[in-house]
């Protein structure tokens, strides 16, 4: 499991209704439960490995590997859980089986080569004669290559890649006549209610007031960590009280990430304010950050996809970004109307970015509202489950 997956199965939720939804094997984080991975079907696939044959297609195991290698033992963004734990549903593979023979199931998505996942679906393709409802495979990880074994052994209907670039579309349409769709990532926190969560957490962190003598002295300051003042019940969504002009907090998984921050640190005096963070601060301060600030920075990580693409639009804060970071999107943001988009091949164009829409603070404030409407538009949870549903049905799977 992993945050692709995730997205979309809230946003089917959202759309569909969790009573409508499955998780086969059971996947309890979705509910926000932690998994121990001693339930009895990881038990009995356990057992299964070790005493029977692997079912067709699927690879053999390493010395020492387990089932349950890479599996998840609780989310780490609960705020994200909205399923209730009483939604949650646990049937054995038989009770699987039962319920596709009687037509329950419109389709199956498969949303990883996980072992537990792969296996299961392999399990009951044999039990059922090969006879599944019609998979869709949505290929989640982050790498750029397509992992095609798994749509040679299922055969799925539809094939959907969370990071989908122009090379590998034409790559699975010319070689195999393939149509992949993009599936990324989608805004996760449309309509969540985050101050109980950041009273619970850490607080919440908000920058001293304009005019302030606090906020005096931090104007013209280009800092690691901009100390701010820890009070309750705050958080702002209507894009006013920016007071930041730039935020910045990438960690260094990707190495242009480093050359872009070592520029900002070089280039910007004290004419501009720019909050730069270090790797690994809390979350909520994170976004705190962001919606107080007037333009944020994106760049691809170690994949091409990254969640702070879709929260920085979220609070009307102007999205600085990689394009697209190389991969496809539907309803991409557009350069100069719901975005502003840099070169990563020469990143020192990003300083001037900046000052230019420091300076010119209607257009800045034009583009981030359109950012923000266009994001509500297609890039919810909600939008993402839609737009997947609706490739579905184009498919004829109803």
């Amino acid at each position: 499991m992993d945050t692709g997956s995730l997205l979309l199965f809230m946003g089917l939720c959202e759309v569909l209704g969790s009573e409508s939804i499955v998780t086969f094997p059971p996947v309890k984080m979705f509910y926000g439960i932690t998994d121990d991975h001693k339930g009895p079907y990881t038990e009995r696939l356990r057992q299964v490995v070790k005493t029977e044959p692997l079912p067709q297609g699927i690879p053999p195991f390493a010395p020492g590997e387990d089932v349950i290698n890479g599996w998840p033992n609780a989310r780490d963004e609960p705020y994200l859980i909205e399923q209730p734990m009483e939604a949650y549903r646990e049937y054995t593979e038989d009770e699987i089986v039962q319920q596709v023979k009687s037509g329950t199931y419109s389709f199956i998505v498969l949303t990883s080569g996980h072992r537990i996942n792969t296996i299961a679906l392999a399990r009951l393709r044999d039990k059922l004669g090969g006879n599944l409802p019609p998979v869709v495979y949505l290929d989640s990880g982050e790498r750029d290559e397509m992992n095609e074994h798994w749509t040679h052994v299922f055969h799925p209907k539809i094939i959907f890649k969370s990071v989908l670039t122009p090379e590998v579309y034409n790559y699975a349409k010319t070689k195999y006549g393939w149509e992949l769709y993009p599936l990324p990532h989608s805004s996760c926190l449309v309509g969540r209610d985050l101050r109980p969560i950041f009273d619970k957490k850490e607080g919440v962190w908000e920058l001293p007031p304009p005019g302030s003598p606090q906020e005096i002295a931090l104007r013209g300051t280009s800092q690691d960590s901009i100390e701010l003042k820890k009070i309750p019940d705050y958080i702002t969504f209507n894009g006013n009280d920016k007071v930041v002009d730039c935020f910045y907090g990438l960690g260094y998984t990707y190495d242009k990430r480093r050359e872009l921050l070592d520029i900002l640190r070089k280039y910007f005096t004290n004419s501009i304010n720019i909050g730069i963070e270090r790797p690994g601060v809390g979350y909520f301060r994170y976004l705190n950050m962001i919606a107080h600030s007037r333009m944020a920075i994106s760049m691809r990580g170690s994949g091409r996809d990254t969640t702070r693409y879709w929260e920085i639009p979220l609070f009307k804060t102007l999205l600085i970004s990689d394009g697209t970071m190389g991969a496809m999107h539907p309803h991409p943001f557009e350069h100069g109307k719901t975005a502003v988009f840099y070169d990563e091949s020469n990143l020192r164009k990003v300083p001037e970015l900046i000052e230019y829409y420091c300076t010119y603070e209607s257009e800045r404030r034009r583009i981030a509202n359109a950012g923000y409407e266009h994001l509500m538009k297609y890039h919810t949870m909600k939008a993402r489950a839609e737009y997947f549903l609706e490739i579905v049905r184009r498919h004829g799977i109803t």
